[in-house]
């Protein structure tokens, strides 16, 4: 048997038609150039508006040739479309929330995103409607095959120099991590079980092997979901899922290797492997919701997006870490690093990334780099690695009584929620945890405990074969917090103070980016929407600042074009 190759939608054809690659060098304004036409009046709210900064700075620093890869060196072929008008395109849509049509359409008619854009002398505007989506698929196809991701590294080198105009100094970075909801829809199980197996009944169908559908016929059916999720409550929903997970175990077994070039195959073979397991008979048996593991197929819509509970909350979706370089003398700050991942990644692991990103990629300063974050960043290797790096992490924590620096030795495996290792480095006999508390109660080999020089400090509860020790991933957390020896008690309460104002960023990022709702699916697309976001926020911290503190000095600025040149 042979299955026939379909032609997914999603293939963009269109990428494999290449552009050759040429550097916008029209800066040079015309006799009929617009913002000559504008009167005094007109000009002066041009001056004062987002427009000014943003051509002066962001859009100059924009650069080019990181994008070159992209397209053809071929010069004989079509030359594509200035990629800083793309890009600054790309930003100002994010600044002013609108959508890909309505950039275009702005463009044409609004002076001020031509002014940003150095488009005021072009007689027809550069961009058409499919120029933004064809470049987010060049960016997110060049991901996929080179692991390299140019718009990040562009808005972070955006960040960097939006960092230095703003004359921040380099020695203080603050961090702050937060949950990014998925598009998707929140399914139950057996929404996810019927409709991962619909999606590949369907695909079958659709290439015409209808002769591997024997018996599954139903799943075609446009009624069928309804009667089978919502209906029919007769029926024991766990029978429900085990019998769709018979079913889709089937049509796996009854396409073999051949159904490999087909997504819903994929995904289909990885909720088998998530929801059930095989006997010794080589029966499908479906696993209990216990065993279901966070990482496992939330949506067949968004496969990346995995399932986390933080506090009371459940979330699926992603995670993202911001590093804002800040200078409490100057009065400002702007994002130069950022981090996307599933929401499985943790706060410590993204810790390490930002510590080794910035020992990679920047010339640690005199007076070494003070890393600040909350208890959640808090780690021993996270401490020596930063101390490495001529660096500081400093983590703190609310007010309060603190536990014996001892708990902060304790090894918690935050994905699994099981303590893995005490201070002297035993494995715990066995646990149990408090759901509601998050208290982990850990019980020792007696023999490794009685005569432990650390058991008084560990508050350890001898009995008869065993010892018992109550030990929470909070109080480890807030013992590692309190082991800043580096720093004196009044430099850690004003870092404290300093790092509370990165609380801000994930707020600005919902009210005012609606993070939560990218109208994209998957990992790396999602990121890319987000590293847009960020630079629109970068923008919007240089427009204020130089507001705040530069009084007339955009309005001493020359043309755009002029400093473009100079620049």
């Amino acid at each position: 048997m042979r299955i026939k190759c379909y032609n997914y939608p999603n293939s963009n054809e269109y990428w494999v038609m290449k552009m050759s690659f040429v550097l916008n060098t029209n800066n040079q304004l015309s006799i009929a150039d617009r913002y000559n036409n504008l009167t005094d009046r007109e000009r002066q709210f041009l001056d004062n508006s987002w427009a000014k900064p943003f051509s002066n700075f962001v859009f100059p620093a924009i650069n080019e040739q990181r994008f070159a890869v992209l397209y053809s060196s071929n010069s004989a072929t079509r030359p594509n479309t200035p990629v800083n008008v793309i890009v600054g395109a790309l930003i100002i849509k994010e600044i002013l929330h609108l959508t890909d049509e309505e950039v275009l359409t702005g463009l044409m008619f609004d002076v001020r995103m031509q002014y940003a854009l150095h488009t005021t002398s072009n007689e027809e505007q550069p961009l058409s409607d499919r120029t933004l989506s064809r470049f987010r698929e060049r960016l997110h196809q060049h991901e996929l095959a080179t692991g390299d991701d140019l718009l990040k590294e562009e808005i972070l080198s955006l960040g960097q120099e939006i960092a230095k105009l703003m004359k921040l100094s380099p020695n203080i970075r603050r961090m702050d991590s937060m949950m990014i909801a998925s598009a998707c829809k929140d399914m139950t199980r057996l929404e996810v079980v019927y409709v991962t197996v619909a999606n590949l009944v369907n695909a079958v169908h659709r290439i015409g092997e209808d002769e591997l559908l024997v018996g599954l016929e139903q799943y075609l059916k446009d009624d069928n979901k309804n009667r089978v999720i919502y209906h029919n409550r007769t029926e024991e929903r766990a029978t429900k899922i085990q019998n769709i997970l018979e079913d889709g175990a089937l049509l796996i077994k009854r396409m073999g290797d051949a159904g490999v070039e087909l997504p819903e195959y994929t995904l289909a073979q990885r909720m088998l492997f998530d929801q059930c397991t095989t006997n010794e008979a080589g029966e499908i048996e479906a696993k209990s919701n216990q065993d279901i593991s966070p990482s496992s197929l939330q949506n067949p819509s968004d496969p990346d997006a995995t399932y986390r509970k933080k506090g009371e909350e459940g979330y699926i979706g992603y995670s993202a870490n911001l590093v804002e370089t800040v200078d409490m003398e100057v009065g400002g700050s702007a994002i130069t690093y950022y981090s996307f991942e599933n929401n499985r990644h943790s706060d410590s692991a993204f810790g390490k990334e930002a510590i080794e990103h910035i020992a990679a990629t920047e010339e640690i300063p005199a007076g070494g780099i003070i890393m600040l974050g909350d208890g959640a960043f808090a780690s021993k290797a996270n401490s020596e690695l930063a101390e490495s790096k001529n660096m500081t992490l400093v983590t703190t924590a609310s007010t309060g009584p603190q536990p014996h620096m001892i708990f902060a030795d304790f090894e918690i495996d935050e994905q699994e929620h099981q303590v893995t290792s005490c201070p002297a480095g035993h494995e715990p006999i066995r646990q149990s945890m408090n759901e509601v508390t998050g208290t982990h109660r850990v019980v020792m080999d007696k023999a490794c405990c009685e005569n432990c020089p650390n058991r008084g400090a560990c508050n350890a509860r001898m009995q008869v074969n065993s010892a018992v020790v109550m030990v929470s991933e909070n109080k480890v957390r807030r013992a590692r917090v309190s082991n800043n020896a580096a720093v004196t008690p009044e430099e850690y309460a004003n870092y404290r103070n300093i790092r509370n104002g990165v609380e801000s960023l994930p707020s600005l990022m919902r009210r005012i980016c609606d993070v939560d709702n990218m109208p994209v699916y998957g990992l790396m697309r999602s990121k890319l929407f987000f590293g847009l976001k960020v630079a629109a926020i970068n923008v919007k911290k240089l427009c204020a600042f130089l507001k705040k503190k530069s009084g007339n000095v955009l309005q001493s600025i020359a043309c755009p074009q002029v400093k473009c040149a100079q620049i």
